[in-house]
């Protein structure tokens, strides 16, 4: 229950309740307020209560509409807030949230809906051939593993939801436009997320997002919604890891350099200001590394029972750090041991380099030779290594270049960046034409980033002339986390699958290149023909006549024909 203090001494929320409606029982303000504060916590079925009495004490007062309406959509309550939107509309024709909803509400008419007994999924209709069968897929494989991890048996199902617009992702969100940059949220058992097609989108896994979203499902059911932002986050990067050690947002050079400064670090106490105290993005992106960090140091140090229990307390209505000393240990304690455990982690990385960059007295900026005497002296400063490869780039030469990026990617391993020592490699062996190592190159890259777009399709482009198809359908699997919507990597997918003697598969691909790609639509009814002429002739007769449609003059499709 939440508690508010007073000058001298914390009071039950109930008696704060009753002392501000002394003077006016019937105060519409008060219960708003309360639920509005609720809300923020996540706490939306609690809010939608204290709305709905709001409304009981004064039915016009639209503050409460407006926001029971919001907490009704984060609900999964949608038909009632659609039409709680048309009254707010009807009442305030100026009130533009209720405008927002309506407009969002016409545009979600049109969208494909999919009830399961476990997952309903609601996309735009161009979005559910492409996607959402491995959309579900996904969501099914993340209950199977974090439901009974977490100790939850879910008894309803999930509303997901994914828009083909950043504006009508927002609205539904938040309730008005904003929140650029944010791929996915969830609400308990609620959840919203940008189109993978979407401008917003593209080039951040939706895959490791939704399996991140889903995660939040979980947590914020086992605790009632009552678990601070850090944890939250914590427990969704951490277990993204666990499913592909590519996800959660692995240590780089940034997180390494906030990681060893003091005043970036969070002591694991205070964690709960991490997000709350973030001033830029990078603050933020940090705040979810080292929550996660702090998670995998909880599970790993105490185990999965107290880490349970650690929910199950708060689910009750403990404070966090409570919680944690209740069933681990001191959280004084815990925070020097978690700060040697983080730091480590950052002085592993990269062990071998040198991180400093040069004072200003080691360096002569009027002397060519200053910085080659620099590196000379300093052969593992990685300040010096970048630069000197930066200048080889410039004077295209590629050789040296390809040294530089060995050496670079000898000292930092575990960076698999754009600017890292493999992604340096990679574009000094590609102008050199020296294919086998640009592939094996490729290969490390991409097994150890799930953004490395560039280099999945690059393998792509290589592997499928020399039919190394298992390689294809690893690669094209890897794009299609990014983007399902590019033609290349679901051909790619029809093809390796084809070959692979994969049918279903393969048909599923054209099926969807079919879609995305309708300029070679006669060519894409001539292939699921001949895969579907086995076990579907009805289907395959429809394909092929719609080859021939378009293109009449194809002797295959019309020997193909006389075997009907």
């Amino acid at each position: 229950m939440p508690r508010f203090k007073s000058s001298s001494q914390f009071i039950e929320a109930p008696e704060a309740r009753g002392e501000a409606l002394k003077r006016w029982s019937k105060n519409p303000a008060v219960d708003h307020l309360i639920g509005r504060c609720l809300s923020r916590a996540y706490r939306f079925a609690e809010s939608a209560a204290h709305q709905r009495q709001a409304l009981e004490f004064d039915a016009k007062y639209l503050p409460a509409k407006v926001q029971l309406c919001h907490d009704l959509l984060r609900l999964g309550e949608e038909e009632e807030a659609w039409k709680l939107a048309a009254a707010i509309r009807e009442e305030d024709g100026y009130n533009i949230q209720a405008h927002n909803l309506g407009l969002l509400e016409k545009e979600m008419g049109g969208y494909v809906t999919k009830s399961y007994p476990d997952f309903i999924l609601k996309m735009p209709k161009r979005d559910w051939p492409i996607y959402g069968e491995r959309a579900l897929s996904l969501l099914r494989e993340a209950k199977a593993v974090l439901a009974p991890k977490y100790g939850l048996d879910l008894k309803r199902p999930v509303l997901v939801e994914f828009f083909g617009a950043q504006s009508d992702f927002a609205i539904r969100t938040f309730g008005a436009l904003g929140g650029q940059g944010m791929l996915g949220v969830c609400f308990g058992t609620v959840v919203t997320m940008n189109s993978p097609g979407s401008l917003a989108n593209g080039r951040n896994n939706w895959e490791s997002t939704l399996w991140h979203e889903f995660c939040h499902v979980i947590t914020l059911s086992v605790t009632k919604n009552r678990m601070p932002r850090w944890l939250s986050e914590g427990i969704s990067v951490y277990e993204e890891r666990q499913r592909d050690p590519s996800w959660g947002m692995p240590m780089d050079a940034t997180f390494r350099e906030m990681t060893l400064d003091e005043e970036k670090l969070t002591p694991f106490s205070q964690l709960s200001g991490a997000f709350m105290n973030a001033k830029s993005q990078d603050d933020i992106l940090f705040a979810y590394y080292e929550s996660s960090q702090a998670v995998e140091y909880l599970l790993d140090t105490y185990g999965k029972e107290k880490f349970q229990g650690i929910l199950r307390d708060l689910a009750a209505g403990k404070r966090i750090n409570d919680a944690i000393a209740a069933n681990c240990e001191n959280v004084d304690a815990i925070e020097k041991r978690f700060a040697t455990f983080i730091t480590g982690k950052a002085n592993q990385f990269g062990a071998k380099g040198d991180w400093n960059e040069p004072k200003p007295e080691e360096l002569n900026p009027f002397d060519d030779s200053s910085f080659s005497e620099f590196l000379k002296t300093h052969p593992t400063s990685l300040w010096a290594l970048h630069r000197h490869a930066e200048d080889a780039i410039k004077a295209k030469n590629w050789s040296e270049v390809l040294e530089t990026g060995k050496k670079i990617a000898s000292l930092v391993p575990e960076d698999f960046s754009a600017e890292g020592g493999h992604a340096i490699q990679v574009m000094a062996l590609r102008e050199m034409k020296r294919e086998d190592e640009e592939i094996a190159v490729l290969r490390r890259l991409a097994a150890g980033s799930s953004s490395a777009q560039s280099a999945f399709l690059r393998l792509i482009e290589l592997d499928v002339p020399k039919q190394r198809w298992n390689e294809v359908l690893t690669n094209a699997r890897r794009v299609t986390a990014l983007n399902p919507f590019l033609v290349t990597a679901q051909k790619a997918l029809a093809e390796a699958n084809g070959a692979l003697n994969q049918p279903a598969d393969s048909i599923q691909a054209w099926e969807r290149v079919l879609v995305l790609d309708p300029g070679s639509a006669a060519q894409t009814h001539f292939k699921l023909a001949k895969l579907l002429k086995p076990t579907d002739a009805t289907q395959a007769r429809r394909h092929l006549l719609d080859s021939l449609s378009l293109a009449p003059r194809n002797r295959e499709g019309l020997e193909l024909l006389r075997q009907f």
